[in-house]
């Protein structure tokens, strides 16, 4: 089973949950089977996970896990920035891919897990949505540059399709 991470922009019912729908009561350190809902087209997802609750702790610069400076009312403990940035460099070295959907230019953390997956040879596939395609080649470039590849979609789901295509292209020729 090929590791997958998806990088993105962060929100409480984001993109992600539409690609692997028991992500929401996805636990990272449950080692059952996932096949039942962390496996889409024989990719098992390995991150980023997030605190399931009711919205607190995705605000704004909290990676959906919270931080110390964005306290929760669920009685789990805030985790620190350091914490949460050392959990999501885990979960994407575990993988071997790395999806991403670019669909807003404020995707800070997306820049930095493109650049530690391009640094360790991860193969990366940066899917921008066709809406904000012209401000992110203007501002983003230098990311999209560094992918291994790039296309423009209209939402997630179809970038998807492009990227499982891409994929198995790319395990078909030789290294």
């Amino acid at each position: 089973m090929t590791k997958i991470y998806l990088a993105g922009k962060i929100a409480r019912t984001d993109w992600r949950h539409g690609l692997f729908r028991g992500l929401r009561a996805a636990d990272p350190d449950d080692t059952q089977d996932r096949s039942q809902y962390l496996v889409r087209d024989g990719f098992e997802f390995t991150g980023p996970f997030f605190i399931s609750d009711h919205g607190c702790y995705h605000g704004e610069s909290t990676h959906g896990r919270g931080t110390e400076t964005f306290p929760c009312c669920l009685g789990y403990e805030a985790e620190t920035r350091a914490e949460v940035y050392k959990m999501c460099v885990g979960w994407l070295m575990s993988a071997d891919v790395v999806f991403v959907w670019l669909d807003d230019l404020t995707a800070y953390g997306t820049l930095v897990e493109i650049g530690i997956a391009i640094q360790q040879g991860i193969p990366t596939f940066v899917a921008v949505k066709t809406g904000a395609l012209l401000d992110i080649q203007k501002h983003l470039w230098l990311a999209l540059a560094a992918a291994n590849y790039c296309c423009s979609a209209s939402n997630a789901s179809d970038a998807w399709e492009v990227f499982v295509k891409w994929f198995r292209e790319m395990e078909k020729s030789p290294v």
